[in-house]
């Protein structure tokens, strides 16, 4: 298992994060090994594998938000055992297509640093 630190996290979250901002989907699953574990508030639950991150993007938010901007708001947050990888962001979009999927979400702000 790779050991995650500092300057890899924020390469990682850089490139994933140019995926979101330009709306490609393919290369934010090229991201993704094939076994990923996907926890993420905007998803209806967790995604598990490479072809499920590729189609909630791809077909669900993408869709919902087609002009999502991700902001990274703090340094990356790394485990003690430096396995895992947290980040607090701030996502920004539009609203297009409202369904059952988002019906759960709650209303959220965030405020960048300055």
């Amino acid at each position: 298992m790779t050991t995650i630190d500092a300057p890899l996290a924020r390469q990682f979250l850089h490139r994933l994060h140019a995926s979101v901002n330009t709306h490609d989907p393919d290369a934010l699953a090229a991201l993704c090994c094939e076994d990923v574990t996907w926890e993420d508030p905007a998803a209806p639950y967790t995604l598990r594998g490479h072809d499920a991150v590729l189609h909630f993007h791809r077909d669900v938010m993408f869709q919902a938000l087609p002009d999502v901007h991700v902001e990274l708001l703090d340094e990356p947050y790394l485990s003690l055992d430096g396995t895992n990888v947290a980040a607090r962001l701030c996502i920004r979009g539009t609203m297009q297509h409202v369904s059952a999927f988002w019906a759960r979400a709650r209303r959220s702000s965030c405020n960048s640093p300055s």
